[in-house]
């Protein structure tokens, strides 16, 4: 089975642009417009990467966020990607979160990130099973495309 993406995005028209990206890329993708939803779809799937808005409806990322460090069996997976028009200083303490791997300042290039997910398939942090994340550096860059 390939990879699975959750997008959890509260924009229908950029949910269905990284879908559509991701879909052709090779991985299987589940969509989410709000933290209730996307909290469901990660009760009964095993995303290896949330593509998380920090304006999702229902308590912004932060509701994901505690969930993800609350619930044991997420502590450590799967690997959280924000997204988000805010400036990075705005985002810090979310960053701090053990399951965000990167944030990446809307509008960004779609290679941009396919590197960011390609990252965490490469060094392990994705076998089916939760695994533990390393901190990096955010990603920022001007444009959304189709690439």
């Amino acid at each position: 089975m390939d990879p699975t993406i959750l997008i959890a995005e509260d924009d229908a028209e950029l949910a269905e642009l990284y879908s559509r990206y991701l879909i052709r890329c090779g991985y299987r993708v589940l969509t989410a417009s709000g933290g209730v939803e996307c909290l469901s779809i990660i009760r009964n799937e095993s995303p290896m990467v949330i593509l998380a808005s920090v304006n999702l409806p229902w308590d912004g990322t932060d509701g994901l966020l505690d969930f993800l460090s609350d619930e044991a069996r997420y502590r450590w997976g799967p690997s959280v990607i924000l997204t988000g028009c805010t400036a990075e200083e705005n985002v810090a303490e979310l960053r701090e979160q053990p399951s965000v791997f990167r944030y990446l300042r809307k509008p960004f290039l779609m290679g941009r990130l396919l590197d960011c997910i390609r990252a965490i398939e490469s060094d392990g942090r994705y076998d089916g099973t939760p695994a533990m994340h390393s901190r990096q550096q955010p990603v920022e860059s001007r444009y959304v495309t189709s690439q």
